[in-house]
């Protein structure tokens, strides 16, 4: 994944990066997975899960979304983000 921002000093690349759970889930699942982000001449690795809440949510009328956390741990197991998001099918994060 490719991340410019305004005002970012460089632009970040992330390797290995999951952010949406795509496919059949089951409330409760989980997937864990290592990703790398490159900025300029630095690499930093994390540790990330997505864990699936409500895996047939209904969000704003729409049925099919899921409700997930997205959770990034530092080397040292620390979290450093814990998001909790709502995917739409055909219109995308909807909360």
């Amino acid at each position: 994944m490719f991340d410019r921002r305004p005002r970012q000093e460089q632009d970040r690349y992330f390797v290995g990066d999951a952010f949406v759970p795509q496919g059949v889930w089951a409330d409760g699942q989980a997937c864990r997975y290592t990703m790398t982000e490159y900025q300029g001449t630095e690499q930093r690795t994390f540790r990330a899960t997505l864990r699936v809440l409500q895996a047939n949510y209904t969000a704003d009328d729409r049925s099919g979304s899921k409700r997930f956390d997205w959770i990034l741990n530092g080397r040292m197991g620390r979290t450093i983000f814990h998001e909790r998001y709502v995917f739409s099918p055909l219109v995308g994060f909807v909360d």
